[in-house]
């Protein structure tokens, strides 16, 4: 896939590690990943710990939703997909 979206599916740690085995398995180098959700602290602390575990550059866009209490991430899959 070119870009694959994702809203409010990374609330549950212990669902992370299937999710970011889909996310390996359907994006590429090129795949854009962009994913958003409500900030949770902590949790997204470890998030972004597994980001980086499971092949994931990431990056935050605080400016998407600076009025609101949500962050959109963009990932880009350093693996071959």
């Amino acid at each position: 896939f070119d870009v694959v979206f994702g809203a409010d599916i990374t609330y549950s740690p212990d669902t992370l590690p299937d999710l970011l085995r889909t996310l390996q398995v359907v994006s590429g180098p090129s795949t854009v990943v962009m994913l958003s959700h409500k900030r949770r602290g902590l949790v997204d602390d470890m998030l972004y710990d597994c980001f980086a575990a499971h092949g994931f550059d990431w990056r935050i866009s605080d400016d998407a939703f600076k009025d609101l209490d949500y962050v959109l991430i963009t990932l880009h899959n350093r693996g071959h997909g």
